[in-house]
């Protein structure tokens, strides 16, 4: 059955994750992507959740994730709709983004990913100098990832538009001083004084 806790027999591993079978002989597959540790878990017995399970296509995906962490899309969704300010704690703080976690309800968790396009208003290029694993912040959740089985959030989304600002700020044909931040062939970014 989906979601139900069961012991399996990890067996050889791929590049996508590990083959496994569970104590009544179901094989099935356990992706990277679910693993809770980056150990090598060949030759172990771990406990897992059914994730998803097709008859016709012969298909038993387990998660050892699911066992910590909320993974159900609905139930996600339910708990952290769009918009839903949360505090979450940085895992990972990757070049791409931010994997962080939330507490979700029955002491489980619900992992969720900062797009480093959602950081900021402003370039951002080092991630992993601006946050450390264990830093506590604020994020805005965006959406449900149905995939990944987690939480898509924001952290400019809690800072308010600054291109609204400032163009409530400076009208057309204003003139303004600023201070040239990068001049490339498709043109020069300028960063206006009192923005």
């Amino acid at each position: 059955k989906d979601n139900e806790t069961v012991e399996i027999q990890v067996g050889d591993s791929t590049r996508g994750g590990y083959f496994a079978e569970d104590l009544n002989g179901v094989k099935g597959f356990l992706p990277n992507s679910q693993v809770l540790t980056e150990e090598n878990l060949t030759g172990k017995t771990i406990p897992v959740k059914i994730i998803e399970s097709d008859r016709a296509k012969k298909r038993v995906i387990f998660s050892q994730k699911a066992t910590e962490y909320i993974t159900d899309t609905e139930t996600l969704k339910k708990l952290l709709p769009k918009g839903t300010k949360v505090k979450a704690t940085v895992v990972n703080p990757a070049s791409y983004g931010i994997f962080v976690t939330m507490k979700g309800e029955n002491d489980k968790l619900v992992e969720g990913f900062v797009h480093i396009s959602e950081v900021s208003y402003e370039r951002v290029e080092n991630l992993s100098s601006m946050f450390k694993k264990g830093d506590i912040i604020e994020i805005s959740v965006l959406d449900v990832d149905a995939e990944n089985r987690r939480v898509n959030a924001s952290l400019k989304a809690l800072l308010g538009d600054t291109f609204k600002t400032a163009s409530e700020k400076f009208k057309k044909e204003d003139k303004v001083k600023g201070k040239v931040t990068k001049v490339s062939t498709r043109g020069v970014a300028v960063e206006l004084e009192g923005s």
